[in-house]
């Protein structure tokens, strides 16, 4: 009976687990988005500080301060100028293709496999496509207040971590008793790991869509700053991102 009643107890706790788990998403996804960042800066916070000398916490307002410009540039200056660049290469589109059937063996295909009117059709629907797309990004950057709250709390979440994480991971290891030093090394390694994949992936799409867009605007050709963002994206995508890209 006894082994009975103690199944029913582990199934009634693991359902209210999951239920309190359930009640608690949207708590649990702030904590998850606030340690990504945490993660993300605390590299480029410590090598401020240790280059500058000042306080962490005043580094660490200077780079909220460095990404919400970033973000008010994003939303109020590329943003629109990817539209109208979008809107001229659908509005463009038929003039690419003619020329394009110019070409004898390019004219071959095009017969054989309708390419030019694909081409047409997936042109024609860029600025349709580029407003769903740009629905969400609009919503972080331009419509910003609609959700300030959960901003505010993965803000101050954030900033907490950053400032004091390594005192709240000496805290939970003091708990674990001989094993402490082990898992130490566990958390140092994860912390490294993500911060530095996310840093890399970060500089290698800002650097991807410079480029893309200097080379493209030296050599004449339209939409160069429309097509370095598509590859700076794309490049963001582990493994496969840089081939789409290019």
């Amino acid at each position: 009976m006894s082994g009975v009643l103690r199944i029913v107890l582990m199934i009634v706790a693991t359902a209210l687990a999951l239920y309190l788990l359930w009640r608690l998403r949207s708590v649990i996804q702030l904590l998850a988005i606030s340690l990504f960042f945490a993660l993300a800066l605390f590299p480029v916070v410590d090598l401020v500080a240790l280059r500058t000398r000042l306080p962490r916490a005043v580094v660490i307002l200077v780079v909220y301060l460095m990404m919400a410009l970033l973000v008010a540039v994003i939303g109020y200056v590329v943003i629109p100028s990817v539209v109208r660049e979008v809107h001229t290469l659908s509005h463009d589109a038929p003039h690419y293709a003619a020329q394009l059937r110019n070409n004898a063996t390019f004219r071959h295909y095009d017969d054989r496999y309708h390419i030019t009117a694909k081409l047409l059709r997936d042109t024609h629907r860029l600025p349709e496509l580029l407003a769903r797309a740009a629905g969400p990004l609009k919503d972080v950057t331009v419509g910003a207040a609609s959700f300030v709250t959960q901003l505010i709390t993965v803000l101050a979440v954030t900033f907490l971590l950053v400032l004091h994480g390594r005192e709240y991971s000496e805290l939970g290891l003091s708990l674990t008793g001989r094993r402490q030093q082990r898992y130490r090394q566990v958390i140092i390694d994860i912390k490294d790991a993500v911060a530095g994949y996310t840093l890399a992936r970060i500089i290698i799409s800002v650097l991807a869509t410079l480029a893309t867009w200097v080379v493209l605007s030296i050599l004449g050709v339209p939409y160069a700053l429309a097509l370095g963002l598509v590859v700076g994206f794309f490049d963001f995508i582990p493994l496969i991102g840089a081939t789409l890209g290019a």
